[in-house]
């Protein structure tokens, strides 16, 4: 006949016993105990897991990281456009060893924007567009100007485009009336390098930005003046 094997199930133990079924005797006999898996059990306090602990640096640290990645492009884009002092090899260091050029940037750090915009606006400020992801923008225009109105739904559709993806060396167009994403030539796809005239250039391929009301209709507008409008003189 089989033995019997009882069972005793607590919050952190377990007993046991094997019991021969004919005789009624106990043959063997045990217990396991097992670490408890919260704190604070059976103080009275708030129990909590004891990961939550270790999740609470862990998301700590990856904020910290994400910041520090978010800064080194930042320079990076702004080093590239020759408005912030860091060095190439200083932003290397910074973003490999983690120590910051803070001796190479203290007078950046020290310098005032609001003399900044004050300056822009005194001196000769040439303002180019402003981007942001999905921004809509009529690309490879013959005409730098272009009068909506008069024009047909389909020459706007072989012109309008969005803005894909942005990096601190590129900047990516996908037509918008066409949900084919794989595809990376032209005129499906648009790279822009730099704001020049060269072949991947901003000024070659006679970008206009529109924009798209409630009922679906685009309209421009003057963004350049507006950017004037919102600066401010400091004294």
């Amino acid at each position: 006949m089989p033995n019997l094997l009882g069972l005793s199930i607590d919050v952190n133990t377990i007993g046991w016993a094997m019991i021969d079924k004919e005789s009624k005797k106990i043959i063997s006999m045990g217990s396991r105990i097992f670490p408890i898996a919260c704190e604070n059990y059976g103080s009275g306090k708030r129990e909590l897991s004891k990961r939550a602990y270790k999740r609470g640096k862990r998301t700590t640290r990856l904020r910290y990281q994400r910041g520090r990645k978010r800064k080194i492009k930042v320079l990076n884009i702004l080093r590239r456009h020759g408005m912030c002092p860091i060095s190439e090899q200083a932003l290397e260091n910074f973003k490999t060893q983690k120590l910051f050029p803070e001796d190479e940037l203290r007078a950046w750090f020290q310098m005032n924007p609001y003399k900044l915009r004050a300056k822009a606006i005194k001196e000769p400020l040439e303002f180019v567009t402003t981007l942001q992801i999905n921004d809509l923008f009529l690309l490879d225009l013959e005409e730098s100007e272009i009068n909506l109105e008069h024009e047909s739904n389909s020459f706007i559709a072989k012109h309008l485009y969005r803005v894909q993806k942005l990096s601190s060396k590129f900047y990516e167009f996908r037509l918008v009336h066409h949900n084919d994403t794989s595809l990376t030539e032209s005129p499906y796809y648009i790279r822009i390098n730099n704001f020049g005239h060269r072949k991947t250039g901003w000024q070659t391929h006679n970008t206009i930005k529109v924009w798209m009301n409630s009922i679906g209709k685009l309209y421009i507008k003057d963004e350049a003046k507006e950017f004037k409008k919102s600066l401010k003189t400091y004294s």
